[in-house]
């Protein structure tokens, strides 16, 4: 029996089904810190926002690649992220703009530079991140989100501080 390879096409269904309803994914990380006050200053704000993937790369570049770690990486994004927290808190979650990159890669088609492409952008209101609204985590409770393109998260205490735990599963857009 023979198999034809050169007419070897997914259909959009099983893309769809591959992609955005996939239960596991290749990259993990975790995060572990005590909720503090609502952040007002930057300072407050850095202080309280996890970057998904700090951990991970902490150990090893390769747990969870960036653009431009080698040849042919692609960022990995958060797909599901698991969080607790043992005092009610407040969370807020940062992703990239699916429209933003919808409209570059537009753009870029259609000749523009990267410069231009990034200004026409921003002329028409459309920004690279979204932050989402702050959501409440009740005490004990253990909450699975999925985000499409998650970046990072901002995490504060809503009476008294607490211990919150992370656990992230990214995935590289374009390579699973």
């Amino acid at each position: 029996m023979s198999v034809d390879i050169t007419n070897f096409e997914e259909s959009p269904r099983a893309t769809w089904e591959q992609k955005y309803m996939a239960t596991h994914y290749g990259y993990r990380d975790f995060n572990v810190a005590i909720t503090g006050v609502p952040p007002v200053t930057p300072a407050q704000i850095i202080a309280a926002t996890y970057v998904f993937g700090t951990n991970a790369r902490a150990i090893n570049a390769m747990n969870w690649p960036n653009v431009g770690d080698w040849d042919g990486s692609r960022t990995v994004y958060a797909r599901t992220v698991t969080i607790q927290c043992i005092q009610d808190c407040w969370i807020v979650f940062r992703s990239i703009n699916p429209r933003w990159v919808t409209d570059y890669i537009t753009l870029i088609a259609q000749g523009f530079s990267s410069n231009s492409a990034i200004g026409r952008l921003v002329l028409a209101g459309i920004t690279e991140t979204l932050t989402e609204v702050p959501q409440y985590m009740p005490a004990g409770a253990m909450i699975t989100f999925t985000p499409t393109l998650g970046v990072s998260v901002t995490y504060y205490m809503d009476t008294v501080p607490g211990i919150i735990r992370f656990w992230i599963q990214g995935n590289a857009e374009g390579a699973e």
